[in-house]
């Protein structure tokens, strides 16, 4: 399924054993980059679907939150991102997938809901894009939704990488918090 929906058999179709690899030794090179500390990682579950559901500051919060990470993720990346020329490979390599922004992307949802449903974590940022103001954004509802449809939890995570830059090597902080159950919501538009 995932090669017919796009993401490359590099890896032996297993973006899990492509950010096996990344973690162990790509901490190394965030923490020169981007030296930066983790809470609260031993809130994600370590089995079953889930959303995380992260705010948005930079272009290095995708790789500072799988970094800490102990479980693969696959992020809903938008489009003109992997359709860049080699970086938009390297993104697709790690299970990331496109969806198309400002419009209702039907392909895109289905695959964030297979994930979720057959025990993978899913990478979503809330807001859609990142904030350019310091503080976050207004959210949207496709991570509550796959979430509700799916019935597994949201792990929301705070992240602070907002004025990071390769010229400020700020510290920043990735912060987990503990899943959120959507238990007796029910799964419609009223939920």
């Amino acid at each position: 399924m995932l090669t017919r929906l796009g993401i490359p058999k590099l890896w032996g179709e297993d973006p899990e054993r492509l950010w096996a690899f990344v973690r162990w030794w790509m901490p190394t090179v965030i923490e020169t980059i981007c030296p930066s500390y983790g809470y609260g990682v031993e809130h994600v579950p370590t089995s079953g679907g889930g959303v995380i559901a992260a705010n948005h500051f930079g272009t290095v919060d995708p790789v500072l939150i799988g970094c800490y990470m102990r479980r693969s993720m696959y992020y809903m990346a938008k489009t003109e991102l992997v359709s860049l020329p080699v970086a938009g490979e390297i993104i697709r390599w790690t299970g990331a997938f496109a969806v198309r922004r400002g419009e209702s992307d039907r392909d895109a949802v289905r695959l964030a809901r297979w994930l979720v449903a057959q025990g993978h974590l899913l990478g979503m940022f809330m807001e859609g894009t990142r904030q350019q103001h310091g503080h976050p954004g207004p959210v949207h509802p496709g991570a509550v939704m796959v979430a509700m449809q799916e019935g597994v939890p949201i792990i929301p995570v705070g992240i602070d990488t907002f004025g990071w830059r390769v010229k400020n090597r700020r510290r920043c902080c990735v912060v987990w918090g503990k899943p959120l159950p959507l238990d007796g919501i029910p799964r419609t538009g009223r939920g």
